[in-house]
């Protein structure tokens, strides 16, 4: 076969529609923009307010307090993942003093918040037990 035989076919594009050397197959690139931080975005979401109904009284509290309380209600339910849930982020926790309720600056906790949620990923993502 010499040079004016090849032949165009599955997998072998006309020579003339080849990437050209030192030319980007991507020229326009990734978008420019922020990507998304989802532990920000979570973090925002918890510390937001919902009203909840307790003992007949309404109440405002942060999602994450309600997220909080269900886990333990659960817990002391006896669901069994609950309570595995909870005794694990009481470990992954250990001795660290617990966030003041008067703070409510997200960027305060957020490297706290990062680290418990990259661990909880880990063990949910297989790194840890199986149900």
């Amino acid at each position: 076969m010499n040079k004016g035989d090849y032949e165009v076919g599955y997998g072998r594009p006309p020579r003339r529609t080849r990437f050209k050397k030192g030319t980007s197959g991507n020229p326009a690139g990734r978008p420019r923009g922020r990507r998304p931080d989802v532990l920000i975005d979570l973090h925002k979401e918890l510390s937001s307010r919902v009203q909840i109904t307790e003992q007949g009284r309404r109440i405002t509290i942060t999602k994450g307090e309600l997220l909080a309380r269900a886990l333990v209600a659960g817990a002391i339910k006896g669901d069994a993942k609950a309570r595995r849930d909870l005794l694990d982020m009481i470990n992954t926790l250990g001795g660290k003093e617990p966030p003041r309720p008067d703070n409510d600056n997200v960027e305060d906790n957020v490297a706290e918040d990062a680290d418990l949620l990259a661990a909880y990923v880990r063990r949910k993502s297989g790194g840890g037990r199986h149900d």
